[in-house]
Formats: C-alpha cells, sequence, structure tokens
C-alpha cells in the first residue's frame, strides 16, 4: 500500500532524496538574506513551503498543476498575514 503511494508521488513530485537536497539548500541560502530575521513564523513557513514547492517542480514533475497553485495558496496565506 504505501510502496504504491511513494511510488505515484515519485511520478510528480520526483526523488524524496533529490527533494530534501533541493529544498534544505534553496531554505539555507534564503536563511541567509540580510533581513531573514524580521520574517513572522507565517512569512518564514510560507517561505519554506514555496521553496519546498520549488524543489519538486525541479526534481519531479514541472508541469503537475498543484505544485503552481500551491505556491500562489502559500503566497496568499503570507500576504494575508501583513498587516
Amino acid at each position: 500500500m504505501i510502496e504504491q503511494v511513494l511510488n505515484q508521488r515519485a511520478t510528480t513530485h520526483g526523488s524524496f532524496t533529490s527533494n530534501a537536497h533541493t529544498s534544505q539548500l534553496l531554505k539555507d541560502i534564503v536563511s541567509h538574506g540580510d533581513n531573514f530575521a524580521d520574517l513572522s513564523l507565517v512569512q518564514r513557513e510560507a517561505l519554506h513551503m514555496i521553496l519546498h514547492k520549488i524543489a519538486r517542480i525541479t526534481n519531479g514533475n514541472c508541469d503537475e498543476k498543484d505544485h503552481w497553485i500551491d505556491i500562489i495558496g502559500y503566497t496568499q496565506l503570507a500576504l494575508n498575514s501583513i498587516a
């Protein structure tokens, strides 16, 4: 059962190992930004999730619409958190 799910996800998301590598590299780069400490927890999490989706796009199926829609969603959540 779980192997079937993992195999299916690999077709859209790519290899978990590749995603982990790309995602962690992107998060590390962003965390070194001059104003990273000024971001709210919501903004940080939104950025992390967006980077996670970028890793999936660059390692998996770049035409998977859900990846792109999720980026819009996380961007909207960050925008909503700004007073």
